[in-house]
């Protein structure tokens, strides 16, 4: 979802006033390399089906991988560390955003056996600061701790969408211009 809402204020011609993103994956080259990694480092070679469905789906998307196809992965991408020339975020230099994450990195070692390369707090706040650093200083990376339980039974996750607080996330969408 949150992906898709900056790709939308990137590239349509009908702006939002602000965005927001909760845990967004944004650099999918990134993402690719990550999931790759992930089947490698599995146990007993037993892959996660979600990492098999990424490398898939993107390899559908762009007609190969990070290696043949990298510039397909930039256009599809929110944002890319790689994209030096910072092509897709410079069109959010003017729009207000938030991009919210809970990067418990202990939570991810223990839980699911993954790093910070498996996890989108590193590239939301690359992001974030590019755009900072671009001249936008309506974007803002939220970072919380101990807000990630997941409905209806509560159990914890980081990439959740309890992480926001949703009446401030209200109160600051209804200030915008």
């Amino acid at each position: 979802g949150g992906s898709c809402a900056i790709k939308y204020a990137e590239n349509e011609s009908v702006k939002p006033k602000a965005v927001f993103a909760i845990d967004p994956p944004l650099d999918f080259e990134r993402f690719y390399n990550s999931a790759k990694r992930d089947i490698r480092l599995s146990k007993d070679r037993q892959a996660n089906e979600e990492n098999i469905y990424i490398i898939d789906r993107l390899e559908k998307e762009t007609g190969g991988n990070p290696s043949t196809h990298l510039a397909e992965y930039y256009k599809i991408s929110p944002y890319s560390f790689s994209d030096t020339v910072q092509t897709e975020i410079k069109k959010l230099s003017t729009i207000p955003l938030r991009v919210y994450t809970e990067p418990d990195i202990n939570w991810w070692l223990k839980e699911r056996g993954a790093d910070f390369t498996s996890i989108n707090a590193t590239e939301c706040s690359a992001m974030i600061n590019e755009l900072n650093k671009l001249g936008n200083e309506d974007a803002v990376l939220i970072v919380t701790q101990n807000n990630s339980y997941r409905k209806p039974d509560n159990r914890r996750h980081p990439h959740s969408w309890s992480i926001v607080d949703n009446a401030e996330l209200i109160k600051w969408l209804l200030k915008q211009p």
